[in-house]
Protein backbone atom coordinates (compact mmCIF):
# COMPACT_ATOMS: atom_id res chain seq x y z
CA UNK A 1 0.00 0.00 0.00
CA UNK A 2 1.29 3.59 -0.76
CA UNK A 3 2.01 6.21 1.86
CA UNK A 4 -0.73 8.69 2.50
CA UNK A 5 2.62 10.96 1.87
CA UNK A 6 3.15 10.05 -1.99
CA UNK A 7 1.03 9.76 -5.11
CA UNK A 8 1.11 7.41 -7.91
CA UNK A 9 1.35 8.95 -11.08
CA UNK A 10 0.34 6.70 -13.82
CA UNK A 11 1.23 7.73 -18.09
CA UNK A 12 1.96 6.90 -20.98
CA UNK A 13 4.01 9.94 -21.80
CA UNK A 14 7.73 8.49 -22.41
CA UNK A 15 9.40 11.91 -22.15
CA UNK A 16 7.65 12.77 -18.65
CA UNK A 17 8.70 9.32 -17.40
CA UNK A 18 13.15 10.30 -18.98
CA UNK A 19 12.40 13.72 -17.31
CA UNK A 20 11.05 12.30 -13.82
CA UNK A 21 13.93 9.43 -13.51
CA UNK A 22 16.47 12.44 -14.42
CA UNK A 23 14.72 14.13 -11.29
CA UNK A 24 14.46 11.35 -9.00
CA UNK A 25 19.02 10.68 -9.45
CA UNK A 26 19.40 14.52 -9.01
CA UNK A 27 16.87 16.23 -7.20
CA UNK A 28 15.57 19.91 -8.20
CA UNK A 29 14.43 22.01 -5.65
CA UNK A 30 11.88 23.42 -7.30
CA UNK A 31 9.86 20.00 -8.47
CA UNK A 32 8.14 17.49 -6.79
CA UNK A 33 10.29 14.93 -5.31
CA UNK A 34 10.38 11.49 -7.18
CA UNK A 35 10.76 8.25 -5.30
CA UNK A 36 10.57 5.84 -8.23
CA UNK A 37 9.72 5.62 -12.04
CA UNK A 38 9.26 2.13 -14.08
CA UNK A 39 7.49 0.75 -16.89
CA UNK A 40 4.91 -1.42 -16.56
CA UNK A 41 6.56 -4.66 -18.68
CA UNK A 42 4.04 -5.17 -21.39
CA UNK A 43 2.34 -2.22 -21.72
CA UNK A 44 2.79 1.28 -22.56
CA UNK A 45 2.45 2.70 -19.25
CA UNK A 46 5.57 4.57 -17.19
CA UNK A 47 4.48 4.71 -13.22
CA UNK A 48 6.11 7.93 -11.04
CA UNK A 49 6.11 7.66 -7.51
CA UNK A 50 6.27 11.12 -6.08
CA UNK A 51 5.57 13.49 -3.37
CA UNK A 52 2.44 14.13 -2.48
CA UNK A 53 1.69 18.15 -2.23
CA UNK A 54 -0.66 20.74 -2.05
CA UNK A 55 -3.03 22.29 -4.25
CA UNK A 56 -3.23 25.37 -5.16
CA UNK A 57 -5.46 27.63 -3.07
CA UNK A 58 -8.15 28.88 -5.71
CA UNK A 59 -7.12 32.54 -5.50
CA UNK A 60 -3.47 31.69 -6.72
CA UNK A 61 -4.78 29.28 -9.22
CA UNK A 62 -6.68 31.99 -10.90
CA UNK A 63 -3.91 34.38 -11.10
CA UNK A 64 -1.64 31.92 -12.77
CA UNK A 65 -4.61 31.42 -15.21
CA UNK A 66 -5.03 34.63 -16.33
CA UNK A 67 -1.14 35.18 -16.28
CA UNK A 68 -0.33 32.06 -18.31
CA UNK A 69 -3.06 33.36 -20.76
CA UNK A 70 -2.17 36.40 -21.24
CA UNK A 71 1.88 35.52 -21.23
CA UNK A 72 2.72 32.63 -21.95
CA UNK A 73 6.39 31.65 -20.49
CA UNK A 74 6.58 28.14 -22.15
CA UNK A 75 6.30 29.67 -25.69
CA UNK A 76 9.00 32.28 -24.47
CA UNK A 77 11.29 29.73 -23.61
CA UNK A 78 10.78 27.58 -26.29
CA UNK A 79 11.91 30.81 -28.54
CA UNK A 80 14.93 31.66 -26.42
CA UNK A 81 16.41 27.94 -26.04
CA UNK A 82 14.99 27.20 -22.43
CA UNK A 83 17.31 29.89 -21.06
CA UNK A 84 14.68 32.00 -18.28
CA UNK A 85 17.02 35.03 -18.78
CA UNK A 86 16.90 35.60 -22.27
CA UNK A 87 13.23 35.62 -21.66
CA UNK A 88 13.16 38.38 -18.74
CA UNK A 89 15.41 40.28 -21.52
CA UNK A 90 13.34 39.68 -24.60
CA UNK A 91 9.62 40.49 -22.38
CA UNK A 92 11.52 43.18 -21.08
CA UNK A 93 12.20 44.53 -24.65
CA UNK A 94 8.56 44.05 -25.32
CA UNK A 95 7.31 46.04 -22.10
CA UNK A 96 9.44 48.76 -23.91
CA UNK A 97 8.38 48.87 -27.16
CA UNK A 98 4.84 48.68 -25.94
CA UNK A 99 5.61 51.55 -23.90
CA UNK A 100 7.40 53.55 -27.03
CA UNK A 101 4.12 53.05 -28.68
CA UNK A 102 1.98 54.45 -26.46
CA UNK A 103 0.54 50.87 -25.36
CA UNK A 104 1.17 52.02 -21.49
CA UNK A 105 -1.99 49.74 -19.87
CA UNK A 106 -0.37 46.90 -21.68
CA UNK A 107 3.08 47.58 -21.07
CA UNK A 108 2.33 47.44 -17.25
CA UNK A 109 0.63 44.58 -17.51
CA UNK A 110 3.53 42.49 -19.05
CA UNK A 111 5.68 43.90 -16.54
CA UNK A 112 3.17 43.14 -14.02
CA UNK A 113 2.99 39.75 -15.19
CA UNK A 114 6.88 39.60 -15.23
CA UNK A 115 7.92 40.57 -12.05
CA UNK A 116 4.82 38.31 -10.43
CA UNK A 117 6.43 35.26 -12.09
CA UNK A 118 9.70 35.98 -10.88
CA UNK A 119 8.05 36.67 -7.31
CA UNK A 120 6.75 33.22 -7.42
CA UNK A 121 10.19 31.77 -8.42
CA UNK A 122 8.83 30.44 -12.11
CA UNK A 123 11.99 31.61 -13.28
CA UNK A 124 14.37 30.17 -10.94
CA UNK A 125 12.41 27.12 -11.21
CA UNK A 126 12.93 27.27 -15.00
CA UNK A 127 16.65 28.19 -14.77
CA UNK A 128 16.83 25.18 -12.33
CA UNK A 129 15.43 22.58 -15.14
CA UNK A 130 17.38 24.13 -18.04
CA UNK A 131 20.97 23.05 -15.43
CA UNK A 132 19.19 19.79 -14.99
CA UNK A 133 19.29 18.85 -18.64
CA UNK A 134 15.16 19.01 -19.05
CA UNK A 135 13.54 21.36 -21.39
CA UNK A 136 10.48 22.44 -19.68
CA UNK A 137 7.95 24.62 -21.33
CA UNK A 138 4.35 23.39 -20.11
CA UNK A 139 3.71 25.88 -17.53
CA UNK A 140 0.26 26.09 -16.34
CA UNK A 141 -1.66 26.20 -13.31
CA UNK A 142 -2.68 22.90 -13.76
CA UNK A 143 1.35 21.92 -13.84
CA UNK A 144 2.14 23.48 -10.39
CA UNK A 145 1.32 22.90 -6.65
CA UNK A 146 2.69 23.73 -3.10
CA UNK A 147 5.18 22.65 -0.98
CA UNK A 148 4.55 24.73 2.07
CA UNK A 149 4.55 28.26 0.38
CA UNK A 150 6.27 27.45 -2.45
CA UNK A 151 5.26 26.64 -6.47
CA UNK A 152 6.71 23.33 -7.50
CA UNK A 153 6.33 21.54 -11.06
CA UNK A 154 4.55 18.37 -10.35
CA UNK A 155 4.43 16.91 -14.27
CA UNK A 156 7.60 17.08 -16.62
CA UNK A 157 5.02 15.88 -19.72
CA UNK A 158 6.67 17.77 -22.98
CA UNK A 159 9.88 17.31 -21.41
CA UNK A 160 13.03 16.96 -23.61
CA UNK A 161 15.69 15.05 -21.17
CA UNK A 162 19.71 15.28 -22.31
CA UNK A 163 21.00 12.44 -21.12
CA UNK A 164 19.59 10.33 -18.21
CA UNK A 165 18.41 7.00 -18.61
CA UNK A 166 15.18 4.62 -18.79
CA UNK A 167 13.63 3.83 -16.13
CA UNK A 168 13.42 0.61 -15.19
CA UNK A 169 11.20 -2.21 -15.60
CA UNK A 170 8.66 -4.25 -13.60
CA UNK A 171 8.30 -7.47 -15.12
CA UNK A 172 5.94 -8.98 -12.82
CA UNK A 173 3.93 -5.85 -12.02
CA UNK A 174 0.06 -8.02 -11.38
CA UNK A 175 1.52 -9.90 -9.12
CA UNK A 176 3.57 -6.81 -7.55
CA UNK A 177 0.77 -4.15 -7.18
CA UNK A 178 -1.59 -4.10 -4.01
CA UNK A 179 -4.72 -2.69 -4.97
CA UNK A 180 -6.73 -1.21 -2.57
Amino acid sequence: ALDSKVALKLTTDESEALASEKIRETPVEKVVEIYDVFSLAGTQYFCIVQDRLQPLEPPLAAELKKIFTNFDLGDYLQGNGYDPDAVIKMAKADVAEMHDHGDFAKARALNDQLNRLKELGLFDMARELKKAGIQFHDYHDGNLMLRGKELVVIDLGKSRVAGGKKPGVVENWKMQMEWR
